[in-house]
């Protein structure tokens, strides 16, 4: 008898571990390549960036209702989530308050890849964003070598965060 594995609908697990895979590179690739003013084409960059905004809030959703089971710090991953959905479409600050947020809920679980990255990436790029000059906007100078590189690994430990908590969502069935 050979038995034939069923492929079926994806689960959950798998929509949303996805999602913060693809949505996270997305994201660090369209800030990434503004903050270093590659050329991408337009329609590219509007893509990448369309795909962070609708594919990270999926995935932080569905690894927040995973988490939110077990969890003391339910609160602070909803707010961080609210917050990261709210940043995406208005204010980047208001993201890397949110990403922060999710992080330490990830980091009360002990989730000694994802949480580190996500919060530290989140405050680098939030005081930079702050306190130095803002990418993006119009009008805006344009910022300093140490502020890019700021900017850079800011954007990297973002995108590590975002991506290591897909995969283990998604492979190892832990968050």
């Amino acid at each position: 008898l050979v038995m034939k594995k069923r492929l079926g609908r994806p689960t959950r697990r798998t929509i949303g571990g996805s999602s913060l895979i693809v949505g996270g590179t997305a994201f660090s690739l369209s800030l990434g390549g503004e903050l270093l003013h590659v050329e991408i084409p337009r329609v590219a960059a509007l893509t990448l960036h369309a795909v962070s905004i609708l594919l990270i809030p999926v995935g932080l959703i569905s690894v927040q209702r995973l988490v939110s089971r077990n969890s003391p710090a339910v609160w602070l991953g909803w707010a961080g989530v609210a917050l990261s959905v709210a940043g995406l479409l208005t204010r980047l600050e208001l993201l890397m308050i949110g990403l922060a947020l999710f992080g330490s809920t990830l980091c009360l679980r002990r989730r000694w890849v994802s949480s580190p990255a996500l919060i530290l990436g989140s405050t680098m790029f939030f005081a930079a964003y702050v306190f130095g000059t803002p990418i993006g906007t119009e009008g805006a100078s344009d910022p300093s070598v140490t502020l890019r590189a700021l900017f850079a690994v800011a954007i990297v430990l973002i995108g590590v965060g975002l991506v290591s908590t897909g995969y283990r969502y998604v492979l190892r069935g832990d968050v």
